[in-house]
Parts: C-alpha cells; structure tokens; sequence
C-alpha cells in the first residue's frame, strides 16, 4: 500500500511514513525523508544547549561565559587555552558527580582523566606515584 506524501507531493509505501496516532488513518502525513529536513531545518542548536546545561548544571549561559572568562579560557588542569566552551575543541564543564556542583572548565583530556579516575584522590595520588617511579 502506498501514500503521497504533502510534503514532496511523492506516493511512497507506508514503511517510508512514521506513525500518528491523531491522524485518520495512524500515518504521518509527511515522509520521513521530509520530516527529517523539516525538524533539521527548525532546531535551534545554541537554545537546546543553552536549555540542556541550565537544566544539567544550573548555569546561566552568562554564569557560564563568566566562568569562562574567569579561567582565561584556560582549562583548570593542564591550563592550556581554548577557544570556546563546547564538546567540539573546546572546554568542558566539569561538575562533582555527588554534589552536581560545578567545578570548573577543563578540556577533553583532563575531564577525562578525572571521570576514569571516578574523582577519586587515591586513585590519581597512586597514578602520579607510579609516574615518579619512571621520572626520578
């Protein structure tokens, strides 16, 4: 069985359609190739974000930038700069997993060598100590 779609005016089979139930007959009246341009086109990538790390971490996007002008754009660990606060080159917000309080920005590498380490000070004081074996 086959449907046109609104959209692009194409007849496609059903399997090309997503489910609705508030229409007559339980099919989306768009494609899914053109409900994907359609929800494409309309997401708005800074206000999803801006939504997520409010909701995540209780900052503000100006508490945010602040932090990040506070640090010189610098991560907190390694102190190397960074142009931007993202998951993409740039720091990442860094927050006590216990608490949700947030601690500051680090990039990549350092937030990762804390979550692998679960935060725990033993963990990395041991880390270092097998280091110095080799260093000294």
């Amino acid at each position: 069985m086959k449907k046109k779609c609104s959209k692009c005016k194409e007849e496609k089979e059903l399997s090309e359609f997503n489910k609705r139930m508030s229409a007559k007959d339980g099919i989306n009246h768009y494609c899914r190739s053109c409900t994907s341009i359609m929800k494409k086109s309309t997401y708005n990538y800074n206000k999803s974000r801006n939504i997520r790390i409010l909701h995540s971490y209780k900052l503000s996007v100006d508490e945010l930038e602040n932090l990040y002008i506070l640090q010189n754009g610098k991560c907190k660990i390694c102190n190397i700069e960074y142009p931007s606060i993202s998951k993409h080159g740039g720091l990442y917000i860094d927050h006590c997993h216990k608490t949700k309080k947030v601690r500051g920005l680090l990039c990549s590498k350092c937030n990762m060598i804390l979550g692998f380490s679960n935060d725990d000070v033993s963990i990395l004081k041991a880390s270092i100590d097998y280091l110095n074996i080799y260093y000294d």
